[in-house]
């Protein structure tokens, strides 16, 4: 009944969202402007009008758009939902610039040395997991990992990821190593960002100690799991995916009540929000249960 918080989806949406995010990394300070301005139009195009990005970003690797128009090409596939063909034109896309890094060959108008295979290779773990296949997302985030300095945002990041696609693919000890060092490095953070800053992180301390309050109880370790899940409360009261966790919590040492009352929660505050599908599932299952006790009595 307890839906398990590492599989909650990472929409397409959200994918593409990420992917758009990057390109602001990727385009070069002083490359080729229309260049540039053409890879941030056709990425923005692929969460909008994939088919047709898909089509610009074929015709611009014809013409030699290298690398920049492979990421394009790959995140339009995402948005068509061919997530698979998405994960490998990624993955490809990730081995062509670190072969052109190591080689100091002209990469369009991507930097070096700054993370970027290990991202891309990030964003085809990501289209992995929401292909399903969590195995190939563990392969590819490790492999990301390689390719970035330790303890950096892109390393916090893949290994937040990996961790995901361990508690998805039912290995709750290794997410549970790769959340204590999230939670180590989280706990490093600085708190005095610009307006804004301080409470974006907040809200990533509270997801990874979510995360690991659902590997705890999934290894059977309550008392830890609900530790957790306080520090997350104290961060972002509130917190949608800390109200359904605690459900979960609750109703796994018999506390039906309490659970009922944190999925409602979800419900009514986040309504059109993945956690609040799965609240809604949770409720329906839980009075199905109540309903067939009842009878039984």
């Amino acid at each position: 009944m307890r839906m398990n918080l590492f599989s909650l989806p990472l929409t397409a949406a959200l994918f593409l969202a990420l992917g758009a995010h990057s390109t602001g990394a990727m385009a070069a300070e002083g490359g080729r402007a229309l260049d540039a301005r053409d890879y941030r139009n056709c990425v923005d195009l692929s969460a909008r009008a994939p088919q047709a990005a898909h089509d610009v970003a074929s015709d611009w690797l014809v013409a030699g758009g290298g690398i920049p128009a492979q990421h394009c090409a790959a995140l339009s596939l995402a948005g068509l939902g061919r997530f698979d063909e998405a994960a490998l034109a990624l993955e490809a896309a990730a081995e062509n610039l670190r072969i052109a890094e190591m080689n100091g060959a002209y990469t369009g108008f991507f930097r070096r040395g700054e993370g970027l295979v290990g991202e891309l290779l990030g964003q085809a773990g990501n289209a992995w997991l929401l292909a399903g296949d969590a195995m190939q997302a563990y392969t590819a985030f490790s492999q990301g990992l390689t390719e970035v300095a330790p303890g950096s945002p892109p390393a916090r990041a893949l290994t937040i990821d990996r961790a995901r696609a361990s508690g998805i693919a039912g290995d709750y000890v290794a997410a549970l190593e790769d959340l204590d060092k999230a939670v180590d490095w989280a706990a490093d953070w600085a708190v005095d960002w610009p307006a804004g800053g301080a409470h974006i992180r907040a809200k990533e301390r509270a997801e990874i100690l979510v995360l690991r309050a659902s590997a705890y109880r999934n290894l059977g370790r309550i008392e830890e799991a609900m530790s957790d899940l306080e520090r997350a409360f104290a961060l972002i009261p509130d917190d949608r995916e800390a109200l359904l966790e605690r459900g979960n919590l609750s109703l796994m040492t018999d506390d039906w009540v309490g659970a009922e009352a944190d999925w409602r929660q979800v419900i009514r505050l986040y309504p059109a929000s993945p956690a609040a599908a799965a609240a809604t599932v949770n409720l329906e299952k839980l009075e199905a249960e109540n309903s067939s006790e009842a009878e039984e009595d």
